[in-house]
């Protein structure tokens, strides 16, 4: 299945992104709507996926939805799309938009699909408990940037402003009372990972077993 994504959230395309991969779907995502019109014209998805984010606070589902209509000939295509609101996962369950020939096994399809999303974004969404102040502020950065390599430069740099040999070592304190208490986190499927030497990233790769 083709997913098209149209976000400029970088923590809703990782999360997103990285879902639908899971999920056996072929998923691109775009950060303006030039692109996304750009990208039907390609080649035609099976589903869009909207960040609300994207349009201004005041506009409500309908008001996107008439936007769109008046911005590109939505019935020419044969597509579902759903607006994403981070403030409420399950606006997911409700297409904002279904072209006529869209047939009931691919609504089916994408809406199976798009459960499984939901139930992940309410676990990442659910920040364990136990972190210190730094600490919380180290794995902010790092859930911001999941499935992203970072350095120990970018932590350091975050945390304190530069990097000494100091702020290295007491770093890595802070890595792995992160890593350990993700992996006590019995409600949570994060995990905090050396990628190579001298960098880690918070992967979402536990969430497969939801």
């Amino acid at each position: 299945m083709h997913i098209l994504i149209l976000t400029a959230n970088k923590v809703i395309k990782n999360l997103l992104h990285y879902v639908f991969l899971q999920s056996g779907c072929y998923c691109k995502t775009v950060d303006s709507l030039s692109c996304l019109f750009r990208e039907i014209k390609n080649q035609v998805p099976q589903c869009i996926i909207l960040d609300k984010d994207f349009f201004p606070s005041s506009y409500t589902r309908q008001e996107v939805s008439f936007y769109l209509r008046g911005s590109i000939f939505l019935e020419k295509f044969d597509f579902l799309i759903f607006l994403y609101d981070k403030l409420n996962a399950d606006s997911l369950k409700i297409p904002l938009f279904k072209s006529a020939s869209c047939t009931v096994q691919t609504e089916n399809a994408v809406k199976t699909i798009l459960n499984t999303v939901i139930k992940k974004i309410d676990v990442i969404d659910k920040d364990p408990q136990g972190f210190t102040p730094v600490e919380k502020k180290l794995y902010t950065l790092l859930k911001k940037r999941a499935e992203e390599e970072l350095s120990l430069e970018e932590m350091c740099k975050e945390l304190w402003g530069q990097q000494t040999d100091g702020n290295t070592k007491t770093l890595y304190t802070y890595i792995y009372k992160i890593k350990h208490i993700l992996e006590k986190n019995e409600s949570g499927c994060e995990m905090l990972v050396k990628a190579k030497k001298g960098r880690y990233k918070l992967t979402l790769e536990a969430y497969s077993g939801l």
